[in-house]
């Protein structure tokens, strides 16, 4: 049972961690979607010079200079943010993925939890039923003991009496002891 409660807690903290991670990721996905917007406006800027360079008064050969250095500026930027993009989207599907294990762990773990809490208590009612029983044959036994050896004096009838007493004290120790170990199996 205790093993049961520590693989349930490891497993609420991998769960608290991938959901950390999946914040984390959702976060880096909002901070490249402004990044986004941002390489959107760069691109209106870009295109602003483009109008700029072209409708200026340069040489043919200085448009074409200036342009292939835009151009290529861009493209640089552009694969670094595609490539950039992959990993993330790989780290996330990963996360995400993680996170639906930790979920199907979780799920099992408590069935089994639940069902080992049904056989405890099961076996507690099994337990208790046989007290019971055996209470009721002792005090069958004790009628039939006291039918059989009706005393003929006084000093038998007191050993008897004594007898009779210790073994009651016995078995109102033993269902003592039964009553505090069910009651330490029902706090853990």
């Amino acid at each position: 049972m205790s093993g049961l409660r520590r693989v349930v807690k490891r497993t609420e903290k991998d769960k608290e961690t991938a959901y950390a991670l999946l914040g984390q990721m959702k976060k880096q996905l909002i901070d490249r979607r402004q990044t986004l917007e941002d390489v959107i406006a760069r691109k209106r800027e870009l295109v602003e010079k483009k109008r700029e360079i072209l409708d200026t008064k340069y040489t043919a050969e200085e448009k074409a200079n200036k342009m292939d250095k835009l151009y290529l500026d861009e493209q640089e930027r552009e694969m670094a943010l595609n490539s950039e993009l992959k990993v993330l989207s790989e780290k996330m599907y990963k996360i995400t993925q993680e996170v639906f294990d930790c979920k199907a762990k979780e799920k099992n773990l408590e069935a089994d939890i639940n069902g080992s809490i049904v056989t405890l208590n099961n076996l507690q009612a099994k337990t208790n039923r046989l007290d019971h029983e055996a209470l009721k044959q002792q005090e069958v036994l004790y009628h039939q003991v006291n039918r059989f050896f009706k005393p003929k004096d006084d000093n038998s009838n007191v050993c008897l009496f004594r007898r009779i007493s210790k073994f009651n004290r016995s078995n109102d120790e033993s269902i003592e002891c039964k009553e505090r170990r069910a009651l330490k199996n029902k706090r853990c």
